[in-house]
């Protein structure tokens, strides 16, 4: 069991190295990358949103190359898709 700052997790993803992604929502909007063991690497927010700004991520998914896909309602309630590098760099935004 990990424990953590989590408040409202919805989805989870592991990459190919064991470290495990949550999409924690309401009210944070962020994604957390947690080594295998449970240990915090980085938070991660989308695009336009900040640490308790309005917007809803849903969950996270993992392809074998690392890329990492979000996808989340934004403030203004539209839908979207935001893929990351493994490093948490945006890589593009569907809407």
């Amino acid at each position: 069991m990990w424990k953590g700052d989590f408040r409202c997790p919805e989805g989870i993803a592991v990459d190919a190295h064991g470290n495990v992604y949550v999409a924690d929502s309401e009210p944070r909007n962020r994604v957390i990358k947690l080594s295998p063991d449970g240990t915090w690497l980085a938070v991660w927010h989308t695009p336009g949103f900040r640490e308790g700004a309005a917007g809803y991520v849903q969950a996270v998914a993992m392809t074998r190359r690392g890329r990492v896909f979000v996808t989340e309602i934004g403030g203004e309630g539209v839908p979207r898709v935001v893929e990351f590098s493994s490093t948490g760099k945006v890589r593009g935004i569907w809407r």
